[in-house]
Formats: C-alpha cells, structure tokens, sequence
C-alpha cells in the first residue's frame, strides 16, 4: 500500500505543487519507496520477534527469538520485489498500478496451499517470496535473497527513469 501511495499523491494534485519546487522527481518518489522498503522490513522483524518470544515462551527454548526474528527478515527481499513492482508500474504505467496487487494476492494463496495441495514448484516459483529460504527448518542460502535485492533495485531504478520520462497526469 505504501509503495502506491504516490500514485493517490498524483492523483489527488498534491504532487504537482510539490515538483513545482526544487524537489526532484527522483527524491519525491524515493522518500515514497523509502518508507514501503523500511516500514515493510520493520514489520517482517516485529512479527518475527513476536513469533520469536511466543515459540521461546511455548518451548522454553530462548534461542528461538533470535531464530524466528531472523527467518521472517529473510522474507525482505521478497517484500522489496514486490515494492519494486509497484514503483516500475508507477514509473511507466500509471494507471495500472493496482497490477502490483497480483503479486502478493498470488503469493498467499500459492505460498500457504501450495504444499498441501502440492502445487508443481513453477506455481510457487512465479513469486517471489517462494524463492526465501523456509528459515529455521532448511538451510540458510544467500544466493536468492542476494537476486531478489538485486531485481528490486533494479525495478526500482526502472520505475524512477520512467517516473522521469513521464507527464504527471493531472486529470
């Protein structure tokens, strides 16, 4: 949602004053993205930390705080994908923004059913939270968390030259 806030800005005309000023269009939207990339990786590491203290409150186990807090971080990069997806189609496709919402309705459904119902892994492939590593029960892999950040920053970059090259729209 926050990451297509800055499409409700334009929408709404407050965005045009704003770039009327000195500030660029590449810091506007950044402060945009800035907010969705940290505010969405606080919550990953609260819910985690709560799942931490519960699990190490439940087992008894206090090592479980630190290694549940860690396995929902790890879902980050996959969050910034989703970010950067939205920015890429506010960038250059305005108007389609809402598509960004495909990928996180198609991640529930696909990342919680799809083992019971043992969905083929190139279902769960299509999103991006399906290539985390399922900390604690598997091994850490740094390798897909390291691609993930790099297909955001580039969908990011992707959406900022576009937002560039764009009009406003101001209807």
């Amino acid at each position: 949602m926050a990451a297509l806030r800055p499409r409700a800005e334009e929408n709404a005309g407050r965005a045009e004053p704003l770039l009327a000023t000195g500030l660029s269009r590449s810091r506007w939207l950044g402060s945009h993205v800035a907010v969705a990339l940290t505010g969405g990786t606080v919550l990953l590491v609260l819910a985690g930390l709560c799942f931490g203290v519960s699990g190490a409150a439940s087992a008894g186990d206090g090592s479980l705080v630190l290694e549940l807090t860690l396995a929902a971080a790890a879902y980050a990069p996959a969050l910034w994908v989703t970010v950067g997806g939205a920015v890429l189609l506010f960038g250059w496709f305005p108007r389609a923004g809402a598509v960004a919402w495909i990928v996180a309705v198609y991640a529930l459904p696909v990342g919680c059913l799809g083992p019971v119902l043992r969905l083929p892994d190139g279902l769960t492939n299509l999103s991006p939270f399906g290539h985390v590593p399922r900390l604690p029960a598997a091994p850490m892999t740094w390798t897909p968390l390291l691609a993930l950040t790099a297909v955001a920053a580039g969908l990011v970059a992707l959406g900022l030259v576009g937002l560039r090259r764009r009009d406003l729209d101001t209807t």
